[in-house]
């Protein structure tokens, strides 16, 4: 009898550690495996400023191509040659002070579903800190003749620098459907000491 003992005790101790190695297999297993993150490269703070950073095509519109024109020249609207009749002014790359900057785009007759405006500037000389840009329908002054308006130098580094200004796309539509016939423009009037080198419209149209 004492053999037998002997020997399911010597049987017992190998069993034993089979099954601590499986228990220990099992529940290794069962822990979920981390995975590690995606790096998100990070973007230099000169690349980003105040005024880009509120533009963001909303969902319903992230389908569809936008209209983009790009002016490097002036071409001016009839309203807009109007209202800078007899004042001092100046086109694109142009370091002159004391001058306004004009400029228009003609719109499709399409409904709009978002739009932006982009403009380049610099700064070479005397009061530029207080200049400000004016978007909309020349002479600005009708109910829903403006569609974005702020000042261009604030935040007032960097020198050159480029923003983008989201419009409104309910008063474009109101503007494109009502009123007069077509073609119909929208103009951007600055004053008076900033250098404009070039100026974006992009337009999602639908």
């Amino acid at each position: 009898m004492k053999s037998q003992s002997y020997f399911f005790r010597a049987l017992s101790v190998p069993a034993g550690l089979i099954l601590l190695v499986a228990v220990s297999l099992s529940a290794t297993a069962q822990q979920p495996v981390q995975q590690q993150e995606p790096q998100v490269r990070e973007l230099a703070v000169q690349q980003l400023d105040s005024e880009t950073l509120r533009v963001r095509v909303p969902q319903e519109c992230a389908r569809i191509k936008p209209f983009v024109q790009k002016h490097t020249a002036v071409s001016l609207s009839p309203a807009l040659a109007s209202y800078l009749g007899g004042k001092p002014v100046k086109g694109y790359n142009n370091p002159a002070v004391n001058k306004y900057f004009g400029d228009s785009f003609e719109l499709r007759s399409c409904r709009i579903c978002y739009a932006t405006i982009e403009v380049n500037v610099e700064h070479n000389g005397d009061v530029w800190n207080n200049d400000s840009l004016t978007v909309g329908v020349a002479p600005f002054s009708g109910s829903g003749s403006v569609f974005v308006s702020g000042a261009i130098w604030s935040p007032a580094t960097p020198n050159p620098k480029t923003i983008t200004w989201a419009l409104s796309p309910g008063l474009l539509n109101t503007y494109l459907m009502s009123g007069p016939p077509p073609p119909k423009f929208l103009d951007l009037v600055a004053q008076d000491d900033t250098n404009f080198h070039s100026a974006t419209l992009s337009v999602w149209y639908y």
